[in-house]
């Protein structure tokens, strides 16, 4: 077993940085995202779409540069140039952004961003949204009040994780990611860092990790 028993308390007396993934951790809008992909990749075909989905849910914290990139070359044996990227990006954010921004909150997450603020504990965004993109939502939710930065991409979450770090003069022990997906694992195992998985679907791969993490399904039972 490698889920630790979550001891908020303990936790605010040794963090003094939390960094948030977006997508089913603040926002319960993962699925706007597959439901994007496979808007763009039904033209080819159901198989091609069903694989570009099955592996985008496989994937949450990889970027839509890399994905588009990966899904032309590995299915369609297409490799991108520039100006086509762009396109199927800028596609993607026109379809995905405001769905994002009228998505549900992840439950609790609300008040527990209320209570770090209060506790004046630093908190950043750490996603694999573009960085525009992600300001815009985060400043149309009325976010922004929460977090001292925003980061995202094309910049890697595990750079974004030590540019955070370094700026707020944090150790790693000092440090959590609140994440849904590997990428958010892999962030904070590159660095060495506490890692709180939310929600159902990182749930087997803690489990099944040797080493050891938190985990809540939401934020309704952390304070």
């Amino acid at each position: 077993m490698s889920i630790n028993k979550l001891n908020i308390s303990e936790l605010l007396e040794t963090v003094n940085l939390f960094v948030f993934d977006f997508d089913g951790v603040i926002a319960d809008s993962v699925h706007v995202k597959t439901q994007a992909f496979h808007e763009i990749y039904k033209k080819f075909g159901k198989d091609i779409a069903q694989k570009v989905v099955h592996h985008h849910l496989s994937n949450g914290g990889m970027s839509r540069f890399e994905k588009f990139t990966l899904y032309h070359h590995k299915f369609l044996n297409i490799q991108l140039q520039e100006k086509d990227l762009d396109i199927l990006c800028t596609n993607f954010a026109d379809l995905v952004v405001r769905k994002v921004i009228d998505s549900d909150e992840i439950k609790g997450v609300g008040a527990f961003l209320d209570y770090l603020l209060l506790s004046r504990k630093k908190s950043v965004v750490n996603s694999a949204t573009p960085e525009k993109e992600l300001l815009e939502i985060i400043s149309t939710r009325g976010l922004s009040k929460y977090f001292v930065d925003i980061y995202g991409s094309p910049t890697s979450k595990t750079e974004n994780l030590k540019l955070a770090m370094k700026k707020y003069n944090v150790s790693n022990k000092e440090t959590l990611f609140l994440g849904d997906a590997t990428a958010d694992l892999e962030a904070a195992d590159n660095l060495n860092v506490k890692f709180l998985g939310i929600g159902k679907e990182i749930y087997e791969i803690l489990l099944n990790s040797k080493n050891e993490y938190f985990y809540l399904e939401d934020f309704r039972n952390i304070i």
